[in-house]
C-alpha cells in the first residue's frame, strides 16, 4: 500500500510538474495533511487508467515491437527466405507477450517508471556501465541463436 501511494505520488508530481505546478510534500506534517495526502493518492492511483497511461502503454509496446523486431526478426531476415520460418514469429510474438504483458500492466497498474534524473540506482557508475554491458550483450546473447537456426534450417533444406 505505502509502495502504491508512493508511485501514485511519482505519477502526480510527474503529471503536475508538466503544468508547472509542482506540489511541495513535507514528511513532517500533521494527521489533517496525510489525510489529504491519502486523498489524493488515491485520486492519483485512480487516474493511472486515464487517456495518458494508455498513450504511455501504447509508446511501450511500439518500443517493444521494434526493439524485439532489432532482436529477432533483423538477423533473420539477413538469410533468404527466413522470415517465412515459423520459430522466428513464433519466438518474436511469445516475447511480445511475455515482456509487454508484463510491462504495460506495470506500467497501468503502478504507473511509470521514475525519470533517469530522479532514479537514485541510476546516480552510479556502476549503473552506466551496466546499462553498457546490457546493451552490448542483448544483440549477442539473441543474435547468434537465432543465426543458429537458421544455419541448421538451411543446411537440412540442402539435404
Amino acid at each position: 500500500e505505502q509502495r502504491r501511494r508512493q508511485l501514485a505520488e511519482q505519477n502526480a508530481s510527474g503529471s503536475s510538474s508538466s503544468s508547472g505546478n509542482e506540489p511541495t510534500t513535507n514528511p513532517n506534517t500533521s494527521s489533517s495533511s496525510s489525510s489529504s495526502k491519502q486523498q489524493e493518492s488515491n485520486s492519483s492511483s485512480s487516474n493511472l487508467l486515464g487517456p495518458h497511461a494508455i498513450r504511455k502503454a501504447a509508446v511501450q509496446l511500439l518500443q517493444l515491437a521494434v526493439v524485439n523486431a532489432a532482436l529477432i526478426l533483423w538477423p533473420a531476415s539477413l538469410y533468404p527466405g527466413s522470415l517465412a520460418v515459423t520459430q522466428v514469429w513464433l519466438c518474436y510474438w511469445c516475447y511480445m507477450l511475455f515482456f509487454g504483458g508484463g510491462s504495460v500492466y506495470r506500467l497501468i497498474r503502478f504507473g511509470p517508471l521514475a525519470k533517469r534524473e530522479k532514479d537514485k540506482q541510476s546516480k552510479t557508475v556502476w549503473s552506466t556501465v551496466s546499462w553498457l554491458m546490457f546493451v552490448v550483450a542483448m544483440p549477442v546473447i539473441h543474435w547468434s541463436p537465432v543465426v543458429g537456426l537458421l544455419k541448421r534450417q538451411q543446411q537440412q533444406q540442402q539435404q
